[in-house]
């Protein structure tokens, strides 16, 4: 049964544990002296029935820890006492403890803003709708030497282009220019 109430019980169980554990001790006792009666009524000695009751009912140990991990399950157990001595670790080294959760975060943080960017810059999708189905067009001249010029498109060219084109629905243009501004000073480049 691995539903909430399961796991509900056992972080109960957590949480109570000397409860149970002492729960579970008299009821191993409360077994034990059942089966020592028992055979007292058989026949047999007191020291040899309680003898013979403990080895029939097994180690009550083992019957403890089998009941644990049914409560609570052996890896949450191991799990707890991990975490446990992780911590105890820990409080005996502050040094090292703060130095490698620092570390951790300035991993952690470096990680996660690189990964943002370079989501906003090529995994994110465009903010167009369909976007999937835009179309980049360039003017290319191909010369016989193998070099290529790109050209920026005339308006008449542009216009011409958005009324032959079929599959296209909508058609945007826009152009780029290299400009110098010069005056007083230093000229300074600009792409406008």
């Amino acid at each position: 049964m691995t539903g909430p109430l399961s796991l509900w019980r056992r972080l109960r169980f957590l949480l109570q544990r000397r409860t149970a554990a002492d729960a579970l001790a008299e009821e191993i006792a409360f077994h034990l002296e059942q089966r020592t009666a028992e055979l007292v009524r058989a026949g047999y000695a007191e020291p040899d029935a309680r003898a013979r009751a403990r080895q029939q009912f097994g180690n009550p140990t083992a019957v403890r820890q089998a009941g644990r991990e049914v409560w609570i399950g052996s890896r949450l157990d191991l799990i707890g006492r991990d975490v446990r001595v992780a911590v105890r670790s820990m409080a005996r080294t502050p040094g090292f403890t703060l130095t490698a959760l620092a570390t951790l975060a300035l991993g952690i943080g470096g990680a996660v803003s690189v990964f943002a960017l370079v989501y906003a810059a090529l995994l994110a999708p465009l903010p167009y709708p369909e976007a999937d189905r835009l179309v980049s067009l360039e003017l290319v001249v191909r010369d016989e030497g193998a070099t290529t010029d790109r050209f920026p498109w005339s308006y008449p060219k542009f216009r011409t282009m958005r009324e032959r084109v079929p599959f296209a629905e909508r058609v945007a243009g826009f152009n780029t220019v290299n400009a110098n501004l010069r005056g007083e000073g230093v000229p300074e480049r600009l792409v406008v």
